[in-house]
């Protein structure tokens, strides 16, 4: 039957209306979706490792040689990760880094962070805004010059156990990893925590065994299974059970733990000390009981937050201390020639005398350099990610705000321009005596850098100073045979492949 005009007239209006509808809906999305298009685009023309539909790139960082496989693309300024279907954009050179890492607005974590929660806490690596300014102000008098000074004897008796078990296995070939593993899980417990472990004379040093030391990180598992970055579809697996409880069991034990100080402090005194007047004393306390002794000054820093900054600093100090002063043990190990000059540096700090001291420590130029040049070769944390919350210029690229950046280290510390012969070891670098080019600041990134740069790094390096210094004075470090060769592995930091090898023999004495 044929249509009149009026039905003719409404099913075009009808049709029109569709159109319409769709094309609103349409650019909507594109409107939506504008600065993820635009940094497709910006993708696309970039270099980077190959990568597969969908899945992204995440595989590589799994991978035994993706530290190897990235180093190639330290010539860039700029190349391009897929996460996924969400492009990363990795920035190498120092003076784009310094535009994101100095600046304020830039401080908010990307998406990936997040699976890290349960395993290291809300604390100063995962906050920002004004939580992470609130908290840092009121962490940072723990770090001072008479904080640290009070930890260092912490660290020198710790060492001294450490020497004393290495004594009982000298002439032998040793995968040093566990060794410094557990002394500084016991450094972290009794400084952070206020625990102190019990040294007994059969060589058993023995700790409580801490949630920190034994909880099971599902980061890597969720990212290797991309479905499961959906929280809804991870919450029915067996493996975010066991991240629920472990993540309740840290609670409940730093929780005791507070608890405790607080009844210990009532029962004590009825009038609290100042504990930042503390911390200028040379009262000694744990981190925890200075976070404790702040939640009655600060209505904000409660329990939660308290909970939030121990899971993080026992966390973070374990794996970058214990790593870094491996690392540098190994490195010495293989390089005579270093090792010799930080003995030489050490007999005449100590001229006889046994004594640590803060003042002695300060003295040990060269054996500091030693550790900066092992942390620029192997940066503990190898990637820094941070969301653009306003558009920024990289060279020809305006990178659109809500972008996800990746800064390596790894890769900035290999630039030739800043550092000839990049892979090798050569402490001499960080002489500032002799050097005649001023390192640009960001080249040098071990640690992060700018507002949000790691807050313990003083500390972190006081207590490898000590544990370092103590085993170069009593033993000759030797290489391994066939395990002279460092293969990296990439978890959430650097992780040394198969161990770190060395042979200790006893050092005449001094």
């Amino acid at each position: 039957m044929a249509l009149n005009n009026v039905q003719v007239w409404k099913v075009a209006m009808d049709t029109n209306l569709w159109i319409y509808l769709v094309a609103s809906i349409f650019f909507c999305v594109v409107y939506l979706l504008r600065n993820y298009i635009r940094l497709v685009k910006i993708s696309l023309s970039l270099d980077g490792p190959p990568a597969l539909p969908l899945i992204g790139n995440v595989f590589d960082f799994f991978s035994l040689n993706v530290i190897n496989e990235i180093k190639k693309y330290s010539t860039h300024s700029m190349i391009r990760i897929w996460v996924t279907v969400i492009p990363y954009l990795m920035i190498i050179q120092p003076e784009d880094i310094q535009a994101i890492l100095s600046s304020s607005k830039h401080t908010r974590k990307p998406f990936v962070y997040s699976l890290f929660r349960n395993f290291i806490g809300r604390g100063l690596i995962l906050s920002d805004g004004e939580t992470s300014k609130l908290h840092r102000n009121i962490l940072q008098t723990a770090f001072n010059v008479h904080g640290l000074e009070k930890f260092t004897e912490t660290f020198v008796e710790h060492a001294q156990y450490l020497v004393s078990t290495l004594r009982d296995n000298v002439n032998e070939d040793m995968n040093i990893t566990k060794f410094i593993n557990d002394i500084v899980y016991n450094i972290q417990a009794e400084t952070i925590l206020g625990l102190k472990s019990i040294k007994e004379k059969n060589g058993k040093n023995e700790t409580p065994e801490l949630p920190f030391k034994v909880n099971e990180m599902f980061a890597c598992y969720r990212l290797k299974r991309p479905w499961l970055l959906f929280e809804s579809l991870y919450k029915l697996t067996k493996k975010s059970k066991i991240d629920t409880q472990q993540s309740n069991h840290y609670i409940a034990y730093c929780y005791n733990l507070i608890k405790k100080i607080e009844e210990s402090k009532r029962l004590q005194s009825s009038v609290m000390t100042n504990d930042e007047t503390k911390m200028q004393t040379k009262e000694k306390i744990s981190l925890l009981e200075y976070m404790v002794n702040m939640k009655q000054k600060y209505s904000y820093f409660n329990d939660e937050a308290i909970l939030d900054e121990c899971s993080t600093f026992m966390l973070a100090g374990l794996e970058s201390v214990s790593t870094a002063t491996a690392c540098t043990l190994f490195l010495l190990a293989n390089h005579p020639e270093c090792q010799k000059k930080c003995v030489k540096e050490l007999d005449e700090i100590f001229n006889n005398s046994a004594t640590l001291t803060m003042k002695s420590l300060k003295k040990m130029r060269y054996l500091e350099m030693c550790i900066k040049e092992t942390l620029r070769l192997y940066p503990i944390i190898p990637l820094i990610a941070r969301c653009l919350t306003e558009n920024i210029k990289i060279g020809d690229q305006v990178i659109p705000a809500g972008s996800s950046v990746f800064i390596s280290p790894y890769l900035t510390h290999r630039i030739t321009r800043y550092y000839s012969d990049p892979e090798s070891f050569i402490p001499e670098r960080f002489d500032t005596q002799n050097s005649n080019e001023k390192l640009h600041p960001y080249a040098y990134i071990p640690f992060s850098a700018g507002p949000k740069n790691c807050i313990g790094y003083k500390f972190a390096m006081l207590e490898m100073k000590v544990l370092i210094s103590s085993i170069l004075r009593n033993f000759i470090l030797e290489p391994t045979a066939n395990k002279r060769t460092l293969l990296i592995r990439y978890r959430m930091t650097i992780r040394a492949h198969g161990g770190l090898w060395i042979k200790f023999r006893l050092r005449e004495a001094m």
